[in-house]
């Protein structure tokens, strides 16, 4: 719904940035969803902010690590586009096990988890008094 992506999404002043409160918001939502989702958090590291001036948008980057299997990178995805800030995928980076098929001869299953990197960002919509 429009009116509850503005809520969350749109700053209509200069200390109403929304970079302090909602983004540890994002953070601590981020966790709870990676616990959810039984994902292993190994970091989430915000960077510094980004101002676009066409459009007027402000985007926080992250980089995150986990390790999760296939579907719950699925499932990772669904919840990041269902949550109530706007979140970019800039990219995603799986770092394959295959090299590594020696280490699994006491735990096969082992081999399904996969370690991966996102760099994804928020984004911050500023209305026109906001520069």
């Amino acid at each position: 719904n429009v009116p509850g992506v503005l809520k969350h999404n749109l700053a209509s002043a200069k200390k109403d940035m929304k970079l302090d409160k909602y983004n540890t918001d994002f953070r601590a939502r981020l966790s709870k969803i990676l616990a959810d989702l039984e994902i292993e958090n190994k970091g989430i590291r915000q960077k510094d902010p980004i101002e676009k001036s066409s459009p007027r948008v402000t985007y926080i980057p992250y980089e995150l690590k986990i390790r999760c299997t296939f579907e719950q990178f699925a499932e990772l995805i669904n919840a990041l586009e269902k949550n109530e800030r706007i979140t970019i995928i800039n990219e995603f980076r799986f770092i394959s096990n295959v090299q590594k098929i020696s280490k699994f001869k006491n735990n096969p299953r082992g081999i399904m988890y996969h370690d991966v990197e996102l760099d994804i960002a928020t984004a911050t919509l500023r209305s026109k008094g906001v520069k």
